[in-house]
């Protein structure tokens, strides 16, 4: 399913990923949830389905939190994760507020704490 027809799939007249739409956006809504790279890249096609005909992989966040947090968001074309067919969604979030000294920083779940994608951040 896409969002939007006219940017998130290649054909636009298809309807063949209708279905749940109006529920996920009511969903949406009730959440407060956007979808931030669309709100980044308003009229961008990048397809991240299986056969890249369609965007199918979403990042969303309240508005308050991408307001404060979200500094940059994209598609990792170049990274798949094992026998996905899908492109990762990748994006960076940062606050302005120093870290207490009392508590470390988040760390990784340990399934994670090898995998390329999660650099360290350069701040």
């Amino acid at each position: 399913m896409t969002m939007d027809p006219e940017y998130d799939q290649a054909r636009p007249s298809s309807t063949y990923h209708d279905d749940g739409r109006s529920e996920l956006f009511d969903w949406m809504i009730h959440l407060g949830l956007i979808d931030f790279w669309r709100l980044e890249n308003p009229s961008t096609q990048e397809f991240t389905g299986p056969q890249s005909k369609n965007r199918i992989d979403y990042c969303l966040a309240s508005v308050d939190f991408y307001d404060k947090f979200i500094r940059s968001s994209g598609h990792a074309f170049s990274l798949r994760l094992g026998n996905s067919d899908h492109i990762p969604v990748e994006f960076s979030a940062s606050s302005d507020s120093p870290l207490p000294r009392d508590k470390l920083p988040f760390k990784c779940p340990p399934g994670y704490s090898g995998a390329k994608m999660f650099k360290p951040s350069s701040n």
